[in-house]
């Protein structure tokens, strides 16, 4: 069965916007630290009626995107002071340290500083 159009002009129209304004400061951010500008706006319709009626029909749509982002790789320092924040909650909840895990903190860029960040804090 296909589904026939409608004689009756239909459409609809949306809109969202991302802000860095309503975003929350990345946990491995340094302290003083701003939220990386970030701005995305999406925006699109569709409209649909008869060409001629009963007979032939159009549909159309739109979709639009206007981004920008930040790069805060810069900024971002997984310092001492986090790490040891997240082994207390593990042993919280009783769960072991995953030795992969902390072994990857040595792949994290060498060109930050670590020390430097929580000499700041």
């Amino acid at each position: 069965m296909i589904k026939s159009g409608s004689n009756d002009l239909r459409g609809s129209a949306y809109y969202f916007n991302r802000n860095e304004s309503f975003a929350a400061k990345s946990p491995v951010a340094p302290p003083g630290s701003c939220t990386p500008k970030i701005r995305n706006n999406q925006f699109g319709f569709s409209l649909g009626g008869p060409v001629i009626k009963n007979h032939t029909f159009f549909f159309l749509t739109y979709e639009g995107q206007l981004a920008k982002a930040a790069n805060s790789l810069r900024a971002t320092a997984l310092s001492d002071a986090w790490v040891n924040r997240g082994q207390q909650i593990l042993a919280q909840f009783n769960t072991p340290v995953n030795p992969v895990s902390l072994n990857l903190l040595s792949l994290y860029p060498t060109y930050i500083s670590r020390t430097a960040f929580s000499a700041r804090s």
